[in-house]
C-alpha cells in the first residue's frame, strides 16, 4: 500500500505556521481542447494558463497573525526565497516523519493573504490563508519534492486560541455571548500574467474590505451601543479580542492577547432580529472596517500583548426571549415575528486608497413580518391594510440570572415598536386538516422606536 502524508507545516521564508485543520490546492489550469475537421474526439489539448492557489485553515492563529500584521498595511506575508509546504509521512505502526519520507510542496515567490477568521467547534478560533504562487523566472511555480527530511525540530501542537469578545471603543461597553463570528478579512488580489507566459509573474493587493458578523444574546448591552438607527464604532475602534488558551488551567490566559480593530467610524448595525415565540432572543450585526485618507491608515488594525483581565462578563448581560406583539393593546398571537432594520449603507471606493474612507446612510426602510395564526385578529383588518392603531409593539422579555422569565409588570424588557405605518395582511394559505397561517406585514414610516427599560403592556 502507498504511503499516506499528513500536512505538518508551513515553512515562509524562515516564518512558521502550524496547526492546519484542512488545505487544498487548486492547480487553476486553463486548458483548451481541440479537434480537426474531420475529427469526433478532441486530439489535442492546450494549456493556456495555470494560476495556482494553495487555500488552508489553521488554529495557529497567534503567531500567523503577527507574520501576516508585521509593518504592513494590508494584512499579507510576502516571499521571495521559499514557501515549503511539508507533508510528513505515515509508516506503519503510526510513527511518522520517518528519515527521507516526507514530501514537500515548494513555491519560491508569491504572497501569503488572510482570508477568514472564525471560532471553529468548541470555540476555537480558525484562520483562513490564501497562498498565491508567482513564477520566479526560473524555477517550477509549485514544484513537489519527494525523499525529504522534516526541517529540524518538530512542529508540534499549535496554541489554541478563542475570538473572546467585542468592545466599542476603549470606553465602551463589553458585548458578550458571542455567537457565529465571522471576520472576512476582504482582502483584494489581482495576479499579472504576461502575455508571453502562462503563469502569474506579480501579486497585487489592491484592496482591503473587512466585515465583520456575529450574533450575541447579550441583546440590552448590544443595543444601547448600537440603536435600531445605524451607528459607527467609538473612539478606539470595534474592538475584537482574541485569548489564547490557558495549558494549566481550564478558560484564557488574560495575559498576550490579541486584538483586531475596526477603525473608529467603521459602520456598525443590526439588520434585524427574529422573535419564535417560546425562544431566547439572537441579535445579528454587522460591521464593515472604513480607513482614513493616506496610505497607512487602515480599516482593521492589529495589537498584541493586550491583558483582558478587565474584559469579563458583566452582571448586566442577562438573556431575553420573545415577548408579546401587539397592535396598541391588542395582543396578537404570533410564530415567528421577523424585525428588519433596513438600513443600507453606502461606502464608495476611494480613488486613492484601497479601502473605504467614506460611509453614510442611503436609507433606512424597516419592517416588521408577523407569522400568525390569530385570525381573530386578521378579521378585523380591511383587505387592504390599516393605519398602526397609536403604536405597534414588540417585546423582548428579560430573564432574571437564573434565566427564569421576569414579570410584565417589572421595568427591565425591551421594546421595539413604531407609532405609525401601514398594516396589510398576507397570503392567506392552508390546506385541508393544517392551520391557516396567514401572515401580516407592518410597514413603519418614521421608522423604529427603542426602548431597553420599560414594562410589558
Amino acid at each position: 500500500m502507498a504511503e499516506q502524508f499528513y500536512i505538518d507545516r508551513i515553512d515562509i521564508d524562515g516564518t512558521e505556521i502550524k496547526g492546519f485543520v484542512s488545505h487544498s490546492l487548486n492547480p487553476a489550469v486553463q486548458r483548451v481542447l481541440n479537434a480537426g475537421g474531420s475529427e469526433l474526439d478532441p486530439s489535442m489539448v492546450a494549456v493556456s494558463g495555470v494560476a495556482p492557489v494553495l487555500t488552508g485553515v489553521t488554529v495557529d492563529v497567534g503567531p500567523a497573525l503577527a507574520a501576516l500584521f508585521n509593518a504592513v498595511n494590508i494584512p499579507h506575508l510576502a516571499f521571495s526565497t521559499n514557501c515549503d509546504v511539508w507533508f510528513a509521512a505515515a509508516a506503519a505502526g503510526g510513527s511518522r516523519g520517518g528519515a527521507l519520507k516526507n514530501t514537500r510542496m515548494r513555491m519560491t515567490k508569491g504572497v501569503v493573504v488572510p482570508t477568514t477568521l472564525s471560532n471553529g467547534p468548541m470555540g476555537v478560533a480558525q484562520l483562513g490563508l490564501a497562498i498565491y504562487p508567482d513564477y520566479d523566472g526560473t524555477n517550477p511555480i509549485v514544484a513537489f519534492l519527494a525523499e525529504q527530511n522534516l526541517p529540524a525540530g518538530t512542529a508540534g501542537a499549535a496554541a489554541l486560541w478563542n475570538c473572546r469578545a467585542l468592545k466599542n471603543g476603549t470606553l465602551g461597553s463589553v458585548l458578550h455571548r458571542l455567537a457565529g463570528l465571522n471576520l472576512d478579512f476582504g482582502v483584494r488580489v489581482q495576479r499579472d500574467t504576461p502575455a508571453n507566459s502562462i503563469y502569474p509573474r506579480d501579486t497585487a493587493l489592491t484592496g482591503f474590505n473587512p466585515t465583520l458578523t456575529w450574533r450575541t444574546g447579550d441583546v440590552a448591552t448590544a443595543l444601547a451601543a448600537s440603536g435600531l438607527a445605524g451607528a459607527v464604532a467609538a473612539a478606539g475602534g470595534l474592538i475584537l479580542y482574541i485569548a489564547q488558551y490557558s495549558a494549566a488551567a481550564a478558560g484564557v490566559q488574560t495575559t498576550g492577547a490579541k486584538t483586531l480593530t475596526m477603525r473608529a467610524g467603521s459602520p456598525w448595525w443590526t439588520p434585524g432580529l427574529q422573535l419564535t415565540n417560546g425562544q431566547l432572543v439572537m441579535l445579528d450585526y454587522i460591521c464593515r472596517g472604513m480607513g482614513a485618507a493616506g496610505l497607512t491608515n487602515p480599516p482593521l488594525a492589529y495589537a498584541t500583548g493586550v491583558d483582558i483581565s478587565a474584559v469579563t462578563e458583566s452582571t448586566s448581560s442577562f438573556l431575553y426571549m420573545a415577548g408579546p406583539v401587539k397592535d396598541n393593546i391588542t395582543e396578537i398571537e404570533y410564530q415567528n415575528c421577523n424585525i428588519a432594520t433596513g438600513i443600507d449603507w453606502e461606502m464608495p471606493e476611494s480613488a486613492s486608497e484601497p479601502w473605504p474612507t467614506y460611509a453614510s446612510i442611503r436609507r433606512r426602510e424597516p419592517s416588521i413580518q408577523v407569522d400568525t395564526q390569530d385570525l381573530d385578529y386578521i378579521d378585523g383588518l380591511p383587505i387592504g391594510g390599516k393605519p398602526v392603531d397609536t403604536i405597534f409593539k414588540a417585546f423582548l422579555r428579560k430573564l432574571t440570572v437564573d434565566s427564569e422569565p421576569i414579570a410584565d409588570v417589572s421595568i427591565v424588557h425591551t421594546l421595539i415598536s413604531c407609532a405609525a405605518g401601514w398594516i396589510e395582511i398576507g397570503d392567506v394559505g392552508g390546506e385541508h386538516a393544517a392551520m391557516i397561517s396567514p401572515g401580516m406585514l407592518v410597514t413603519p414610516t418614521g421608522g423604529l422606536a427603542l426602548n431597553t427599560a420599560i414594562a410589558i403592556t
